[in-house]
This record gives C-alpha cells, structure tokens and sequence, in this order.
C-alpha cells in the first residue's frame, strides 16, 4: 500500500491517512508513505525503514524520529539521499539555507553510519559550527533547547521564512462534509454585510465555534496559481477563496500543474 502526505493536502484527508496508516502498522501491513517535511514533527506514525532526501542536520533527526519510533524493533533504519532535479542540482537547495547544508555536509561528508548514541554529539558539533553565521543570543537559544531535546523550538528558530507572503489559504469543497460547512459559514457572511456592529460580535462567535471545523478543509496554496491575485490577498477574517473541487485531486491534493485556479470568495 502507498499513501501520499504533504500540505497540499487537506488536513481532514491528512488526518485520515495518518489513521490509515496507523491502522496498517498494526495489522503488520507492509506499506510505503511517501511525504514531504510534513512528517518531521507532530506525525506519530511508526517505520522501520527511512528514505530521507539531504537536509540540515536538524531536519535529519527529526526524520530520523519516525523510525522504530515504538522500539519495536533491536534497530531501526535511515538512509540519507542526495535527490537531483533535471538540472543536475541537488533538491534540497530550494528547500533550505545553504549555510546549513554546507556545514552538515563537512560534518556528515565522511560518515557512512551513524548510531543513536553518536547522534548528540554529531548536533552539537553542527549547531557550534553554524553559531559563527548567526547571533551569540540565538546560538545560546538553540544550544538551550539542544540539551533539553526540543527539536521542534531548534526548527523554529533556523526556519528560513518566518512567514510566506507568496501564500494563500484556499477552502476546499473536499466532500459533502466540507459543502456543509461552507454553506454554514457562507450564511456567516451574509449576515455580517447586513449587521449591526453589536451583531457583528455575535456572528464572528457563532463562526469561532466552528471555525475548527471550518479549517479542516483548508490548505495554503501559491498566490500565482489562483486568478485575481490582487483580490484574494485582501481578504479578511473568514473571507476567503473557495477552489473548484476539480483542481483537488483525491490522491495528491491540490493540482498546481495548471497555470492558474479559478476561485470565488466566501
């Protein structure tokens, strides 16, 4: 069995993936889950064996995390790949900063095994070399959260965008749960436009309780795959853009293989 993950998908689909697959793991099924960094923290799903394209060292262990994650096993496997494009050039370069995969590729350059024991001191020498191209206060910041294994806080703070302006949230009409939904909210906006501004409190409640719901059937997408860019970057609180359900596949999510995807707002 194959199953795809990635944020082009929604996270009511992802979510029942990840059941999926859990379900899988303890039926013994053999399966391959093929996923982006979606699955670095947060996921916990369980394989004996990891295929992980070259990242920072940081993105590596967290990768490293989902195998034999349960010790179920004596060990568990990762293997470290260096995926090339057309081009010739390493994936990962678009993906993240070049000063942290040129100091994990000194550190790791002559490595061929790793085992769990050594796994501390290979970050901490990773995490002193790469304190020379940032600020003594940040360094001391990750190094902190090192020693305490909180590997999520070191991501945060060597993320590369802190926040993606070239993105969008899109609504999806995924099924007839999602439809119900936007019906629900579109009903929402239409009694805002006509409110007073002492009702306009009580809608924008009566959204919060279902806005958990609502962003189930939400995902980010590029603002140069939608039409009307300029529209779709104004919208406000629950406004949004809703995609035709044809440019969301059921395997691999949103379609961006088109030049544009025409939308309408909530």
């Amino acid at each position: 069995k194959m199953t795809y993950l990635s944020t082009n998908i929604t996270p009511y689909d992802r979510k029942n993936r990840i059941d999926t697959i859990k379900d899988n793991i303890k039926k013994k099924e053999r399966q391959i889950v093929v996923t982006t960094q979606l699955a670095e923290a947060g996921v916990d799903i369980d394989f004996d064996v990891v295929y992980r394209d070259f990242a920072p060292i940081d993105s590596l262990v967290q990768s490293a995390g989902r195998c034999n994650r349960n010790s179920e096993k004596e060990k568990g496997e990762v293997r470290v790949i260096k995926l090339i494009n057309e081009k010739g050039n390493p994936c990962c370069n678009r993906i993240y900063d070049g000063v942290l995969l040129q100091e994990t590729e000194k550190i790791l350059r002559n490595v061929k095994s790793i085992d769990e024991k050594d796994v501390y001191d290979i970050v901490d020498r990773y995490f002193q070399n790469v304190k020379w191209h940032i600020s003594d206060d940040k360094s001391n910041e990750i190094l902190k959260a090192l020693k305490m294994f909180h590997f999520s806080d070191i991501r945060k703070s060597f993320q590369l965008i802190e926040n993606q302006p070239y993105k969008i949230d899109v609504f999806v009409p995924r099924n007839n749960e999602a439809i119900q939904v936007l019906k629900q909210v579109q009903d929402i906006v239409q009694r805002v436009h006509h409110a007073k501004k002492e009702e306009r409190f009580k809608l924008q409640e009566e959204f919060d309780r279902m806005k958990g719901q609502f962003y189930q059937f939400v995902i980010s997408v590029n603002k140069n795959k939608i039409t009307d860019d300029k529209k779709a970057s104004e919208y406000q609180g629950f406004f949004m853009p809703v995609i035709q359900r044809k440019y969301y596949k059921d395997e691999t999510g949103f379609d961006d293989s088109e030049d544009d995807c025409p939308y309408y707002m909530v």
